[in-house]
């Protein structure tokens, strides 16, 4: 057999090209953290977050997910990392921003080649540090090429920040100094009675879909059982397991189904599950959403010099209110990203006694797909699966 030498060098050329060619999209996003001149500002929770494009493509940002994108100073999500002297992460208190992921040129900013974005970033806004201390910070920043416009890929690329250490002091983040008074200034717009109306009608047409995925969800529950000998006596252990549904296996994955058996036979009803378990919270999440629509107070009107006009709405967790924007009434009732449909997202980020909130691991049906593969914890705890999940069952377009 004649082996074509020149054949094999052109393939692995090719190969170690595109591997190279990976590698420099890996690094073409450049993070850095760093602390601010000012002692009071390094004091207070403030950090400067600086992004340049090493590269030589245009590149895409995801608003949302970037922090120089700040609204009313404050993050849209809960993405950056903040771990205390204790090892643990103090309670994010800031908002969750709801931007139409199908507006492609408004969620993603294009930094191009040699560009860098810079800004001051106030953490004290979006987490609780008035404990104050010592404080390790990082984020990863999401990013893709400019196909993303085109495709209904989430940002596939990740830069990894440096770990930046603050010091924290608790008289500064209270309010002490000027300039730290402004942290609960905000004043929610009211709504006029058209907008009113428009909310109790899509909170209604989001509570009739909710009810459906509950009813699906808990008609997808069976008690299973066996028999044990103890004792030279035989005896029935009852478990309950989530049945394999092509809607729940699609959005949150196969369902692990490997919990104790207990001597009493359960009811599986709202009140037997224990929701801390991957296989049964999407019914607490959906369930806490049932109990909080119509009872989460919200206001009307986003800045449009601050907000894009494909947001449609944002929570505050700090005021446990939504805000719906001017694209929210806009918006179809009943279609996909719809208003009732943005209303069950932002009803998952409201944390009650049931469940914790939801966060924003990753954003269309896509990614929110893959997530469900790759990592159910993360799939059960990202908005977008919840929504794209009532939607399917519901039949929604």
């Amino acid at each position: 057999m004649t082996i074509n030498i020149k054949l094999i060098s052109a393939f692995i050329l090719i190969l170690a090209f595109a591997s190279e060619s990976s590698q420099a999209a890996e690094k073409s996003i450049e993070v850095t953290l760093s602390s601010p001149a000012s002692l009071v500002a390094k004091e207070s929770g403030k950090i400067v977050v600086t992004i340049t494009n090493r590269g030589h493509q245009t590149l895409l940002l995801p608003e949302p997910k970037t922090p120089v994108f700040n609204p009313d100073n404050h993050l849209m999500g809960d993405y950056i990392t903040v771990i205390g002297d204790d090892g643990k992460k103090p309670k994010f208190i800031g908002r969750f921003v709801k931007m139409s992921f199908k507006e492609k040129k408004d969620f993603y900013f294009p930094i191009t080649p040699g560009q860098t974005l810079s800004k001051e970033i106030d953490l004290s806004k979006d987490y609780d540090l008035r404990a104050g201390g010592k404080f390790r910070v990082s984020y990863e920043q999401d990013y893709g090429d400019t196909t993303l416009y085109d495709t209904d890929d989430y940002a596939p690329n990740k830069s990894i920040s440096n770990e930046l250490i603050i010091f924290v002091s608790p008289e500064l983040v209270n309010g002490n100094t000027t300039g730290q008074t402004d942290r609960s200034d905000y004043i929610q717009p009211q709504c006029d009675i058209y907008q009113d109306i428009d909310v109790l009608s899509a909170e209604n047409e989001a509570m009739k879909w909710d009810g459906y995925a509950i009813s699906h969800l808990m008609d997808g529950l069976e008690t299973v059982d066996k028999t044990v000998s103890e004792d030279g006596r035989y005896k029935t252990l009852y478990s309950v397991n989530v049945k394999n549904d092509s809607n729940y296996i699609f959005w949150f994955g196969t369902p692990d189904n490997n919990r104790e058996f207990i001597d009493t036979p359960p009811s599986p009803g709202y009140f037997d599950l224990d929701y801390t378990q991957i296989d049964f919270r999407p019914i607490g999440v959906l369930r806490a959403v049932a109990e909080r629509i119509n009872t989460v107070p919200y206001g009307c009107g986003c800045d449009p010099a601050k907000y894009k006009e494909s947001t449609l709405a944002w929570y505050d967790q700090s005021k446990s209110s939504i805000n719906y924007c001017e694209s929210f009434f806009k918006a179809p009732l009943a279609l996909s990203e719809g208003q009732a449909s943005t209303i069950i997202h932002e009803m998952t980020h409201v944390a009650d006694s049931l469940v914790d909130k939801t966060t924003d691991y990753k954003y269309g049906r896509k990614d929110a797909h893959e997530l469900a593969t790759a990592n159910r914890n993360e799939a059960t705890n990202n908005a977008d699966n919840y929504n794209f999940f009532v939607e399917s069952i519901n039949s929604i377009p």
